[in-house]
Protein backbone atom coordinates (compact mmCIF):
# COMPACT_ATOMS: atom_id res chain seq x y z
CA UNK A 1 0.00 0.00 0.00
CA UNK A 2 1.92 3.33 -0.88
CA UNK A 3 2.60 5.96 1.43
CA UNK A 4 -0.20 8.78 -0.12
CA UNK A 5 -2.78 5.98 0.38
CA UNK A 6 -2.27 4.87 3.91
CA UNK A 7 -2.03 9.15 5.26
CA UNK A 8 -5.53 9.22 3.04
CA UNK A 9 -6.97 6.26 5.25
CA UNK A 10 -5.34 7.81 8.56
CA UNK A 11 -6.94 11.45 8.07
CA UNK A 12 -10.18 9.74 6.50
CA UNK A 13 -10.55 7.63 10.32
CA UNK A 14 -10.21 11.16 11.99
CA UNK A 15 -12.18 13.52 10.39
CA UNK A 16 -15.84 12.37 9.01
CA UNK A 17 -16.00 15.40 6.60
CA UNK A 18 -12.86 15.13 5.08
CA UNK A 19 -14.01 10.69 4.74
CA UNK A 20 -17.52 11.84 2.97
CA UNK A 21 -15.79 14.44 0.61
CA UNK A 22 -12.67 11.70 -0.38
CA UNK A 23 -14.98 8.72 -0.32
CA UNK A 24 -18.47 10.16 -1.67
CA UNK A 25 -17.30 12.73 -4.02
CA UNK A 26 -17.36 12.24 -8.14
CA UNK A 27 -13.92 14.10 -8.17
CA UNK A 28 -12.47 11.89 -5.88
CA UNK A 29 -14.43 8.53 -7.00
CA UNK A 30 -15.12 9.01 -10.59
CA UNK A 31 -15.92 5.39 -11.04
CA UNK A 32 -18.80 5.28 -8.16
CA UNK A 33 -21.77 5.76 -9.85
CA UNK A 34 -23.63 6.37 -6.40
CA UNK A 35 -21.30 9.10 -5.13
CA UNK A 36 -23.58 11.74 -2.43
CA UNK A 37 -21.05 14.85 -3.62
CA UNK A 38 -21.53 15.91 -7.18
CA UNK A 39 -18.61 16.95 -9.40
CA UNK A 40 -16.63 20.36 -8.72
CA UNK A 41 -17.79 20.04 -5.15
CA UNK A 42 -14.49 20.22 -3.06
CA UNK A 43 -13.94 19.32 0.88
CA UNK A 44 -12.52 23.67 0.92
CA UNK A 45 -16.22 24.42 -0.65
CA UNK A 46 -18.08 22.66 1.59
CA UNK A 47 -21.21 24.60 3.49
CA UNK A 48 -20.65 26.62 6.87
CA UNK A 49 -23.03 24.07 8.35
CA UNK A 50 -21.25 21.20 7.31
CA UNK A 51 -17.82 22.04 8.76
CA UNK A 52 -20.14 22.63 11.91
CA UNK A 53 -21.78 19.50 12.32
CA UNK A 54 -18.85 17.40 11.40
CA UNK A 55 -16.68 19.09 13.50
CA UNK A 56 -18.92 18.20 16.68
CA UNK A 57 -19.36 14.74 15.19
CA UNK A 58 -15.52 14.12 15.19
CA UNK A 59 -15.42 15.33 19.04
CA UNK A 60 -17.69 12.45 20.48
CA UNK A 61 -15.44 9.10 19.38
CA UNK A 62 -12.64 11.02 20.38
CA UNK A 63 -12.98 13.38 23.18
CA UNK A 64 -16.12 12.37 24.58
CA UNK A 65 -17.45 8.92 23.49
CA UNK A 66 -20.70 8.65 25.77
CA UNK A 67 -21.51 12.20 24.79
CA UNK A 68 -24.87 12.98 23.19
CA UNK A 69 -25.62 15.68 20.18
CA UNK A 70 -28.90 17.04 20.40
Amino acid sequence: MSHCRLQRIDRAESGILYFMYEYFSDDKNPENDQNLIPTGVALWDAPAFHKEIYSVLNTVPTVNPTGRIA
